[in-house]
């Protein structure tokens, strides 16, 4: 799994018309198909974005759940 903080520039960018969008996770969310993994985006506080991604198999629970641990270590 890997984290990574990003410019919400990135955020809108990632944001394609498949995006699965998510609630309950910062201002708003979206899982999308990365290249190298499934990748859930979320855009914290408008100021920042979340990304998390892991392995090379979907795990939508746990890319949900680190990215809640990491946005309440942030705020």
């Amino acid at each position: 799994a890997y984290v990574v903080a990003a410019p919400v520039d990135d955020y809108v960018v990632n944001r394609t018309p498949k995006a699965e969008f998510v609630k309950g996770i910062g201002d708003e969310a979206y899982f999308v198909n990365g290249a190298d993994a499934r990748q859930l985006w979320v855009l914290v506080d408008g100021k920042a974005a979340v990304m998390v991604a892991i392995g090379d198999r979907p795990n939508d629970t746990g890319a949900r759940n680190i990215a809640t641990e990491i946005i309440k270590a942030i705020k």
